[in-house]
């Protein structure tokens, strides 16, 4: 299902001798049976069922047919890019950020949305992003700036963590684990959780930005995204981040809006 399926905003060879590939897609909207045609997130389950986050319903497609349950989500129609609708799968439940920052969880085998008894620490934040991080953990980002360990068992805050204070417009928008497992936290500035310890990673621009995601390739490069600067790139062995507008045949507008990177395995 992941082959037959891909959502890519941008394609870009990762070394310079690195062609591109003509690369064919299938539309998949309104005609075919999707509930609206702003999809936000897309997650798979471990039955191969797609899951799709719409402001008007949760969708899962099968490779044929449509099963929309009445769930809405955040889009960037919002008014805001940093509160978008998100879907991760754990076990056999899909969590889920819906219309207004709320946390949800919906039981695959059941085919039910389940309360959850969240505890004190985040009864009353506006969550924006949401990271599996195993042993039955979620790390979670808010709109206020803080990163929360949530253990789903125990359905209780291992820990909790203020990344950005509230003149950086403290929105954390992506988590992302590297290859180290070092956590990375974007938001108004890049930050890097390591051993229990906030490390601010600089990039070259020094406007008011909003960093909008992250990806590693599988030399260990860095990729970064913005709304509304374009890309950069921190090379391994780098301490900073810099402007990236391409390479000699490929070039990439600075001011670019970029939603999501994905790296694949080769090389792209």
């Amino acid at each position: 299902m992941k082959k037959l399926i891909t959502f890519i905003y941008f394609i870009i060879p990762f070394s310079v001798s690195a062609q591109l590939t003509s690369i064919s897609f299938n539309n998949i909207g309104l005609n075919e049976g999707l509930s609206q045609s702003c999809v936000v997130d897309i997650a798979f389950d471990q039955k191969g069922f797609v899951w799709l986050a719409t402001q008007d319903g949760l969708n899962r497609y099968d490779g044929k047919d449509f099963y929309v349950i009445d769930k809405k989500f955040d889009d960037i129609t919002s008014g805001t890019h940093s509160r978008l609708g998100k879907i991760i799968q754990m076990d056999h439940f899909l969590w889920i950020i819906s219309k207004g920052g709320h946390l949800e969880k919906y039981d695959l085998t059941k085919s039910e949305f389940q309360p959850i008894n969240l505890p004190e620490e985040l009864n009353n934040e506006e969550i924006t992003c949401l990271l599996a991080a195993g042993n039955d953990k979620i790390w979670i980002g808010t709109a206020i700036g803080k990163l929360f360990l949530y253990n789903i068992k125990r359905t209780e805050v291992v820990k909790g963590i203020n990344v950005f204070n509230k003149a950086q417009k403290p929105t954390i928008n992506c988590l992302f684990t590297d290859q180290q497992h070092h956590l990375w936290v974007i938001g108004s500035k890049v930050s890097c959780l390591i051993d229990n310890k906030i490390n601010e990673v600089l990039t070259e621009n020094n406007k008011h930005l909003q960093y909008s995601c992250i990806s590693e390739d599988k030399v260990g490069n860095m990729w970064l995204g913005s709304w509304g600067a374009g890309l950069f790139l921190k090379k391994k062995g780098e301490q900073n981040f810099k402007q990236f507008t391409g390479y000699k045949k490929v070039s990439l507008l600075p001011d670019l809006v970029i939603e999501d990177i994905l790296t694949d395995n080769s090389g792209k």
